[in-house]
């Protein structure tokens, strides 16, 4: 085997020790990068949407949050309950 296709194994089990800070900092730098999560992405969505976003005013807010908790709530609901030896929830109150 040539030296050329020799390659030495550098690969660790431990980790480098890299903060999330750091792994955010270096994404900022990509361009293009645009750091928005859901929630801010439903606030930028509210402030530059179009008039028919506007005339929802708060229900634009209220509506994919209600509906993504409803959705959590059944999908726990159906997932937990399929075996026979679990229930879920055990007590509503």
């Amino acid at each position: 085997m040539t030296d050329r296709f020799r390659h030495e194994n550098t690969c660790s089990l431990n980790p480098p020790d890299i903060s999330d800070a750091d792994i955010l900092d270096a994404m900022k730098d990509i361009e293009g990068y645009l750091d928005i999560t859901p929630g801010g992405a439903t606030s930028l969505i509210a402030v530059i949407g179009s008039q028919k976003i506007h005339s929802l005013g708060f229900f634009h807010v209220v509506m994919p949050v209600g509906l993504g908790a409803l959705i959590m709530l059944v999908v726990a609901l159906l997932v937990n309950n399929i075996p026979e030896k679990r229930r879920y929830p055990e007590f509503w109150f």
